[in-house]
């Protein structure tokens, strides 16, 4: 299904492109031919800086992950009346792994709400500069 989804997506781009530059060839070239400009609407830059958030807070979740794996390392080490000589270098890491991770998580937090207000007041914008009605209502659906 995917593919014949695609091969009818790239067929009509390829008519469409066809046809304007056929009905372009066919003017005086006085004239600019038709483009093919589409406008979507949609506000990439918000939404980049979202997915790099996103994706910035599930890697501080696995730094995360790995300090709380090392700390119950170090507790067994502790435990054990450290044999080899690991708590030191087990309790550095366990530093390390969890400053990273929360600055990544935290950091990403941050970003993720820039990101999502970005993209409200710029969607906003745009309704207001449409000449649409910029508002919010909220509608209560008992269930």
């Amino acid at each position: 299904m995917i593919r014949f989804t695609a091969f009818l997506l790239c067929s009509s781009l390829a008519l469409a492109a066809a046809s304007a530059s056929a009905q372009g060839a066919l003017g005086t070239g006085d004239e600019p031919g038709p483009g093919l400009e589409v406008d979507t609407k949609l506000h990439v830059a918000p939404m980049i800086m979202l997915g790099f958030s996103l994706s910035a807070i599930a890697v501080g979740a696995g730094f995360g992950w790995e300090a709380k794996q090392l700390h119950e390392d170090w507790e067994d080490a502790r435990d054990a009346g450290d044999p080899w000589g690991q708590m030191d270098g087990l309790a550095d890491d366990v530093k390390k792994y969890s400053v990273t991770g929360n600055v990544l998580m935290f950091g990403g937090a941050a970003f993720a709400i820039v990101g999502a207000v970005w993209w409200i007041v710029a969607a906003k914008r745009d309704k207001a500069a449409r000449g649409e009605r910029a508002a919010a209502r909220i509608l209560p659906i008992l269930g």
